[in-house]
């Protein structure tokens, strides 16, 4: 893949204002690496006082420097020019180093927050057939090491290699053929690395990109089915299953971080042998100034040379690893874009000739007709499986029928819609972890209206429940709380959606575990709403008293809805 490519890639995932720090903290970086090289300049003179300095002197008076730099005056103050500069090249460093990563990880947090919102802003279908395991890996990982592994790893290759051509180039000047003969030995040393790493690298990659969404999945089936598990005696089974996942992803993990630490191991091995053959090189060719001036200028770069090589290397290893994170944000911004809202319902909610199916499947709906009307009780009946709750979702704008025309208050809406004055209830009432109140308000940051609060507590009968809680409203649940019953879950779950005063509420068996006589009394409660709201409700069930609950009820067969009673 070219550069341009992958800088169009990253562009197109990084938000704009951070991708133009971004730029910036590169351009800070090679400036360091400027400065790195201005101190082994700096650098070189000490080391040759050092060795030796009376070759120093002959150096100087060969080439008509002024040798009163030399004076112990001078030397003196160089000594701390020296220190001085090193001291604040390296408190720079540190400082930068700071802000970068913490931009990195702002910027994972950014990114983390942008998948979740796609997710939760998007297309209902293609989240219904998403992995969970996978949900949790984009929005808690993959960004994480898209921004802090390579990113950084990036930013680092950039400066370091800068450096490292910048030290090359000096070194072709000055001493040409030696500095070919170890670009030789360098460069197939690199090769005999990249071959040893190079399938390592696609390994972890690969293994990254699809064992972490394994392991949350199986670690999401076992936090799910504890009860079933446990009863059913399988323990062993669904924890091997996790275990094979969750044991790939460490044993890959450990192979990055043991490459990225024996990277320094291999250059030391390197660097030996290199100034091995200096030593020999000095000792067959006599002790001249210009041997010595060698290797004074090499044990200075050295000090560079060396952990820039290693940068450089733990840099490819990471982007190599982590080059899935750029393929799977990618696919996530390539998405479906977000529906267009549509906040208010007046008077009508129509569905004309609606066709619909899950992925070429055998048709659930086949040119249906239907309309819902406000201040109106609507019932579904049907089968199972006969498409129920499919339609409450086509009705409450989160899926999109193949074919036909969905018409709001007269006007016709577009293909992808959605509907925030819609409220559903599932039979399975959804309750998060948090306090009561924050499980009736869904977080929002309002004063609660305490006089409609306590209106709903009363009439849907959790009123005695939560005055006999210990801190009432304020007292934490979790998301399977064993402190309240199926019946009184899903009252709670009523009560938080009749709180929202929605226009339209959806009901998909909500009521199911309640006793027929509290089940009753919901219904006229409901009915009284609708009056003094001009609500409207469509609401599926089972229950054969359903008619006495609704204005109108219609049976779903043959893919297509009969109004119940007509010929």
């Amino acid at each position: 893949m070219s550069l341009k490519t992958t800088y169009q890639q990253i562009k197109a995932i990084i938000p704009e204002v951070e991708f133009q720090q971004l730029l910036g903290f590169v351009g800070q970086s090679i400036l360091f690496g400027i400065l790195d090289l201005i101190s082994i300049a700096y650098l070189i003179p000490a080391v040759l006082l050092l060795l030796d300095k009376n070759k120093l002197l002959l150096y100087f008076e060969r080439n008509h420097i002024d040798t009163t730099y030399l004076d112990s005056n001078n030397l003196i103050i160089g000594v701390f020019v020296l220190v001085f500069l090193f001291v604040v090249k390296n408190l720079m460093q540190t400082r930068f180093n700071v802000r970068l990563y913490d931009f990195l990880y702002g910027l994972s947090h950014r990114l983390s927050m942008a998948v979740l919102e796609r997710y939760l802003g998007g297309d209902y279908l293609n989240f219904q057939q998403q992995n969970k395991g996978t949900v949790i890996q984009h929005v808690t990982r993959v960004a994480n090491d898209f921004s802090c592994s390579l990113i950084a790893s990036m930013v680092y290759l950039i400066s370091e290699s800068f450096t490292f051509l910048v030290i090359l180039l000096a070194l072709l000047v000055l001493y040409f053929k030696l500095t070919i003969m170890a670009l030789v030995a360098l460069g197939a040393f690199a090769f005999w690395i990249y071959r040893i790493k190079k399938q390592q690298m696609k390994l972890i990659d690969e293994t990254f990109k699809s064992e972490y969404a394994k392991s949350n999945a199986e670690l999401l089936n076992i936090l799910d089915g504890f009860i079933e598990i446990k009863s059913s005696g399988n323990q062993k089974e669904f924890l091997d299953r996790f275990k094979i996942h969750n044991k790939a992803l460490n044993q890959v993990t450990s192979l990055l971080t043991s490459s990225s630490s024996n990277y320094s191991k291999f250059l030391e091995l390197f660097l030996i042998i290199s100034i091995a053959g200096l030593i020999f090189y000095h000792l067959l060719s006599g002790h001249s100034t210009e041997n010595f001036l060698l290797i004074s200028v090499l044990a200075a770069l050295s000090i560079k040379i060396v952990p820039s090589l290693s940068k450089i290397l733990n840099s490819l290893t990471m982007i190599r690893s982590h080059w899935y994170s750029i393929d799977l944000l990618q696919d996530i911004y390539q998405s479906e874009s977000r529906p267009k809202v549509h906040t208010e319902f007046k008077t009508t909610l129509e569905f004309r000739n609606i066709d619909f199916e899950y992925q070429q499947q055998t048709p659930i709906f086949k040119n249906l007709h239907f309309t819902i009307e406000r201040g109106k009780v609507i019932g579904i009946k049907g089968l199972t499986g006969s498409g129920k709750t499919t339609f409450l979702h086509i009705a409450a704008g989160l899926l999109v029928p193949q074919n036909g025309e969905i018409i709001l208050d007269g006007e016709k809406l577009e293909k992808n819609h959605f509907f925030p004055f819609v409220s559903y209830l599932a039979q399975q009432p959804f309750l998060f972890n948090g306090t009561l109140l924050e499980n009736i308000m869904m977080r929002q940051n309002e004063k609660p209206n305490v006089k409609h609060l306590d209106t709903l507590l009363e009439n849907l009968e959790l009123k005695t429940l939560v005055d006999e809680l210990p801190q009432g409203l304020q007292t934490i649940i979790t998301h399977n709380t064993p402190k309240l019953s199926g019946g009184q879950k899903q009252r709670l779950a009523l009560l938080r959606a009749l709180y929202h005063k929605p226009t339209l509420l959806i009901l998909d068996e909500a009521t199911n575990q309640q006793n027929e006589a509290l089940e009753n009394r919901i219904h006229q409660f409901l009915r009284k709403i609708v009056t003094q709201e001009n609500m409207a409700i469509l609401a599926v069930s089972h229950q054969s008293d359903i008619d006495l609950f609704c204005d109108r009820v219609y049976v779903l067969e043959k893919n297509n809805l009969t109004l119940a009673g007509a010929n």
